[in-house]
């Protein structure tokens, strides 16, 4: 039930770096980002620094920003499924 193929060698990065690359790739700054989740830009500095971070507030940042979630096989690099966020169901 595969749906689509990685590019090969995509970094493996912690969740906050996926961020600062998400917000920097979309020409955004973190206050961008507070804007469109209606949070204050330190809760979005908090968020990218903590050490861990909850999918549903990785997720939800990633989709504020127009990027999916999704699983992907390490073997083969192949994208098996897409992480359904509260919006999508």
């Amino acid at each position: 039930m595969a749906q689509g193929k990685m590019k090969a060698n995509v970094p493996v990065m912690e969740s906050g770096d996926v961020l600062r690359a998400a917000i920097k790739a979309r020409g955004m700054m973190q206050m961008d980002l507070a804007d469109r989740l209606g949070v204050l830009q330190s809760s979005i500095s908090g968020n990218i620094n903590r050490k861990r971070m909850g999918l549903e507030v990785f997720g939800t940042m990633l989709d504020a920003m127009n990027y999916d979630v999704a699983v992907v096989d390490r073997e083969t690099g192949e994208v098996m499924w897409k992480v359904a966020l509260k919006e999508d169901r």
